[in-house]
């Protein structure tokens, strides 16, 4: 721990998960600001903060890169191939906090979750969705390769 770091935040042997906006990563040991470390419960596995960082992170880039100069995403329309992958459901939720209308794909039987979610839910098929979306989005995510 550096010096700045108070110990009633982080104490030595925490253990965390290192957030960086712009990837990479994936060390034993890092030098970053206390504002891209998260303590992580003592219970949670491995395994889950794995999936639940990388995919939100992962979706925290795509949206990052997406902004039209950083702006946020209030009112903007927002397509996401592939809307019931993990990658994707992150990419749902984190574009609807910012306010965004999001528009999903996926097969039929992820429409109902996707719904609840909040998102507009679209065949995945682009025969489908296509003549209702065409030209009308702010940013497209393909997550699939349509």
């Amino acid at each position: 721990l550096g010096a700045n770091v108070s110990s009633t935040t982080f104490r030595l042997g925490d253990r965390v998960a290192a957030l960086l906006p712009n990837g990479g990563g994936n060390a034993k040991y890092i030098s970053i600001p206390i504002s891209s470390a998260v303590l992580l419960p003592e219970n949670a596995h491995h395994e889950d903060i794995i999936c639940l960082v990388a995919n939100y992170m992962t979706a925290y880039q795509c949206l990052k890169i997406a902004k039209k100069d950083g702006a946020p995403l209030t009112n903007a329309n927002v397509l996401i191939t592939g809307g019931s992958g993990p990658v994707g459901q992150a990419l749902v939720e984190l574009a609807l906090r910012e306010g965004a209308k999001v528009y999903a794909t996926a097969h039929k039987m992820h429409e109902e979750h996707l719904t609840k979610l909040g998102a507009k839910w679209f065949s995945i098929k682009p025969k489908k969705w296509l003549p209702y979306l065409e030209g009308k989005m702010d940013v497209v995510i393909d997550g699939l390769c349509v």
